[in-house]
């Protein structure tokens, strides 16, 4: 069980290099909600949260903040 803080805007193939599975398990999830979609297609944050805890995990809603946090600790930490 994996603690994801999913974003405003995700795509379902970044979704799925989140919970460390394939892109198809995400996609076959959203399938049985009744939504066809690709691996391209961008989900709106309930709809990811939706799909996180269908897949048994825990799933937190991403501040903006925390990731601009994050991008400038590992730009930070590329650097040195």
């Amino acid at each position: 069980m994996r603690e994801v803080a999913v974003p405003e805007a995700i795509v379902v193939g970044d979704l799925a290099k989140m919970l460390a599975i394939k892109a198809g398990e995400v996609i076959k999830v959203l399938m049985n909600m009744g939504m066809m979609v690709t691996i391209n297609q961008t989900l709106d944050q309930d709809t990811a949260i939706l799909v996180v805890e269908e897949l048994g995990h825990k799933a937190t809603v991403a501040d903006d903040q925390d990731i601009e946090q994050v991008l400038i600790d590992e730009d930070e930490g590329a650097e040195g």
